[in-house]
């Protein structure tokens, strides 16, 4: 019985080791997963932090290159409007202007001009309108003062 006794109890001891070794592995498999879970999760975290940068970067490149093309495209635009200007400042468009504008300062005025010397106003925005500075000077001088009848 003694004999049997000891087979017994070191048999139990040996099933109580080998138990024990399959519980502590078992916890260092389990272990090792924890691990394993918990470095694939930092791995995709970082992944996504990079792929926010990145798209960050790409949204922030297309931004400027966007207001740089709205901006070169406004330059262009003011560039052509000064060229287009410049070619329509000819002395026959400036003539246009100048008569334009002194139609509009006759017609604006409140002055009233009875007499002879209203034809010469005439003759003379005439003059001014075909380059004739003198005859500009001459009805600037006379817009300016009354005329009176003979």
């Amino acid at each position: 019985r003694r004999v049997h006794g000891r087979i017994k109890a070191q048999r139990d001891a040996d099933v109580s080791r080998i138990r024990e070794q399959q519980r502590t592995s078992e916890e260092e498999e389990k272990a090792s997963r924890q691990a394993l879970v918990s470095l694939i999760n930092q791995q995709m975290q970082l992944a996504e932090k990079e792929g926010e940068s990145n798209r960050s970067r790409l949204e922030n490149i297309m931004h400027t290159e966007r207001e740089m093309a709205i901006a070169e495209a406004q330059g262009l635009s003011i560039q052509m409007e000064a060229q287009a200007f410049h070619k329509k400042l000819t002395p026959e468009f400036l003539q246009l202007t100048m008569v334009q504008t002194l139609s509009e300062s006759i017609e604006n005025s409140t002055k009233v001009y009875f007499g002879d010397s209203v034809p010469t106003i005439f003759e003379k925005l005439v003059k001014a309108a075909t380059g004739d500075m003198n005859g500009l000077i001459s009805l600037q001088k006379m817009m300016e003062k009354p005329l009176h009848g003979n």
